[in-house]
């Protein structure tokens, strides 16, 4: 069975009051969740999403990995519902694991990212969730005019709004040696794909990756929380 070796890295930025993404990291996932919902709301719908996930995913399939995100979704729309003080909390999820079959499934809502680095290409596994990824790809802006929209952080889904949600899910095969890369928008958002390519490319320590990956992010304004996960596949 395939094995990841994880480091994290998650700041709270130089913007923000507080931190409201949450990481994880095993030898068999990876994830990472950014909450919303201001005065502490953000932070408790990643942090009961991402620990919900990461108990109840052991391996076992790309369905398992799924149920475990509906869990993580239910649990979080129970929760505010039942509490005055955490109504509107919700948060988006990024999940990637290996399974027993050697494959790697990925499940995602809102706009974290993954990633993976396989001989020397970087390819997005997910898609944003959100308006301007929308109008991206149906070709009505482009990458570049989509970072300065007005709308850029508006999301189209994420857990916590409702008590079903819709995923994006998929699986992918993998090998030894592919470097998996889980981010939120805190670090995409300020440092662009090649340039996290590049970065992730020049060093085999993944910590001191995860590292230069939030102090780049950090350097170009640190504008939202900056939540990294990476992930080296072993067999």
């Amino acid at each position: 069975m395939m094995k990841l070796t994880t480091v994290m890295r998650t700041d709270i930025g130089r913007v923000r009051d507080n931190n409201e993404d949450a990481v994880a990291g095993s030898d068999r996932l990876a994830a990472v969740a950014d909450g919303m919902g201001g005065h502490g709301r953000g932070e408790v719908a990643s942090a009961v999403a991402v620990a919900l996930v990461q108990a109840a995913f052991t391996g076992q399939s790309l369905d398992e990995l799924q149920a475990a995100v509906r869990a993580a979704n239910r649990a979080i729309w129970n929760r505010a519902s039942g509490s005055g003080e955490l109504e509107g909390m919700a948060t988006t999820i990024c999940a990637a694991g290996v399974t027993a079959d050697g494959s790697l499934v990925v499940v995602n809502v809102g706009d974290t990212r993954a990633c993976v680095l396989r001989d020397n290409s970087f390819v997005q596994l997910t898609d944003d969730h959100s308006v301007t990824a929308e109008l991206v790809r149906r070709g009505e802006l482009t990458e570049q005019e989509a970072i300065d929209h007005p709308q850029h952080s508006v999301l189209t889904r994420a857990l916590g709004v409702g008590p079903d949600v819709e995923l994006d899910s998929a699986v992918h095969s993998i090998t030894e040696g592919d470097r998996v890369v889980i981010a939120s928008d805190g670090l995409f958002n300020e440092v662009p794909n090649d340039e996290i390519a590049s970065l992730i490319e020049a060093s085999d320590d993944l910590q001191a990756t995860a590292d230069a990956l939030v102090d780049l992010a950090l350097s170009r304004g640190g504008r939202d929380n900056i939540s990294v996960v990476i992930a080296d596949v072993r067999a």
